[in-house]
């Protein structure tokens, strides 16, 4: 039983626009997530968002900086479905539960990730207006410019999925965690 605010699109039942998405996204992953049967009511921001978070995965943060990323900001939202995903992806890019855990509560254990971290974190929570000292902590770490601004790509994506499922209450369909 779906009991998501914003229902969930059957794939098998699904028709047009929103089947012609939701195949892709099957043949793409195996199967549909819950979060894009809940996109897939608007197909073509579906399909815009898709591309842009495959555009994202060509930049040069890797798939586990995405990854700190997305679980720095899951962690900040309290976002369920975004926590529950991210932690399975970053296990997918060969990381650790108790390491993703870590990114998700905002610890990561390396330098670079700690500064990375810090500075999504600087962020969101100064809605954009970061100090100086924010940005320079991030070069200091080894990022450039080109990377603040992948950074802030990236963010932009998460931030969309972090509010879809918060505001839809998507049901979560990978193996749920604390946050």
């Amino acid at each position: 039983m779906d009991i998501s605010r914003i229902t969930t699109i059957d794939p098998a039942t699904a028709q047009g626009e929103q089947a012609e998405f939701l195949n892709g996204i099957a043949s793409k992953f195996g199967s549909v997530p819950n979060f894009f049967r809940t996109i897939a009511h608007a197909p073509q921001t579906a399909s815009a968002f898709a591309a842009f978070n495959g555009a994202l995965a060509l930049t040069r943060l890797s798939a586990q900086q995405r990854e700190v990323i997305a679980l720095t900001q899951a962690g900040f939202h309290a976002c369920p479905y975004c926590s529950a995903y991210h932690v399975f992806a970053a296990g997918k890019a060969g990381v650790s539960k108790d390491e993703a855990m870590a990114w998700l509560r905002g610890a990561p254990s390396t330098a670079p990730e700690q500064a990375l971290a810090r500075f999504v974190s600087a962020v969101l929570e100064h809605r954009g207006r970061i100090a100086t000292e924010d940005l320079a902590a991030l070069k200091a770490a080894g990022f450039d410019e080109g990377h603040v601004i992948e950074v802030m790509a990236v963010m932009a994506a998460n931030f969309f999925t972090n509010f879809v499922n918060l505001a839809a209450q998507t049901q979560v369909d990978f193996p749920s965690v604390a946050v």
